[in-house]
């Protein structure tokens, strides 16, 4: 496993990190690239999405079609809409917090739709 660690230029303190596969590791521009620091915020983002599926459980779930039920039990029902619903309650520079600790299932439609979050950290 090879990771990139990557700073934010648009936001101080921030940095991205990036788990490449073998084929990127081994390419010589690329490297360069990633020594001269030739990538732009939204290249690097495009390069870590790009890296694959970060949890095959999210990838799983139908995250267009609002009716998917998430979870059936005694206590209720759980949908796509729900769990968008309250995705919604957050401000977005919560969404990596809450993406990374997948404590609810609105982190699993940000680690399905939004790989990138999980890989980027925040420091005060």
């Amino acid at each position: 496993m090879t990771a990139v660690l990557v700073a934010a230029p648009a936001h101080p303190f921030r940095w991205l990190v990036a788990a490449l596969d073998f084929d990127m590791v081994v390419d010589n521009d690329f490297q360069r690239r990633v020594q001269f620091g030739t990538f732009s915020e939204g290249a690097d983002l495009a390069v870590i999405a790009a890296t694959g599926t970060l949890d095959t459980e999210a990838a799983a779930i139908d995250w267009d079609d609002p009716t998917v039920v998430l979870r059936d039990s005694e206590i209720g029902t759980i949908t796509v809409a729900d769990a968008m619903a309250d995705l919604a309650k957050w401000e977005r520079r919560g969404w990596a917090w809450i993406a990374a600790d997948r404590n609810e299932f609105a982190s699993l439609y940000l680690r399905a739709k939004h790989p990138e979050l999980v890989r980027e950290y925040s420091y005060p």
